[in-house]
């Protein structure tokens, strides 16, 4: 009997310790899942022109997603219908923080925006035609490119462009602005069309 009586104590902590652990296991939450706001990349690094998306997931939580961009002289923030995306466009150099939030919740995405190897060179840095010229721009770029640009204009009311390569025709359409791009590699370069009216 006293060998069975020493073995109760025994029990009883082992309970007490199973006891504990479940009680451990069981905190936060109702069913344990901690809310909690996640984007799919925490950095990022741009060259100016160039773009990106970044996509937000929202666990265990309902609200509205808000971006910002803590300097839009370097990066804007554009989200999507949805608001769990937003297209991040490097329009300057430097770093700039897009910070998404869901009431209390934040992510953040660190951004680093270098120099564009690629460029048009406009002595005005801009173009200016009057409705139904045209006019031939060059782009360059100072690294050896691999992929085939294409050329896109903003507004084709506005301005049209046709290209081979890295070189285009520009064409005013309408009075009014819109922004020529070329893009490749990754790479991105663009120029302000003003369209004024026809001289004729």
């Amino acid at each position: 009997m006293k060998r069975s009586l020493r073995i109760f104590p025994f029990l009883a902590v082992l309970c007490g310790l199973l006891g504990l652990m479940i009680g451990c296991t069981g905190g936060g939450s109702g069913n344990g899942v901690t809310p909690a706001l996640l984007l799919d990349k925490k950095e990022a690094a741009l060259t100016v022109g160039a773009e990106t998306v970044l996509t937000a997931t929202l666990e265990e939580a309902d609200g509205a997603f808000v971006w910002t961009s803590s300097d839009e002289a370097v990066v804007t923030v554009t989200p999507d219908e949805s608001g769990s995306s937003a297209a991040v466009k490097a329009v300057g150099t430097g770093t700039a923080t897009v910070t998404v939030t869901v009431g209390e919740l934040t992510a953040v995405c660190e951004v680093t925006v270098t120099a564009s190897p690629l460029s048009i060179f406009l002595p005005a840095g801009g173009l200016v035609l009057k409705k139904n010229m045209t006019a031939s721009v060059k782009a360059m770029s100072t690294v050896e490119l691999e992929g085939e640009p294409v050329w896109e204009s903003s507004d084709e009311a506005v301005g049209t462009v046709e290209y081979q390569g890295l070189t285009a025709i520009v064409k005013a359409v309408a009075r009014g602005t819109c922004t020529i791009t070329v893009r490749v590699d990754g790479y991105a370069a663009s120029f302000l069309l003003t369209v004024g009216t026809s001289g004729h």
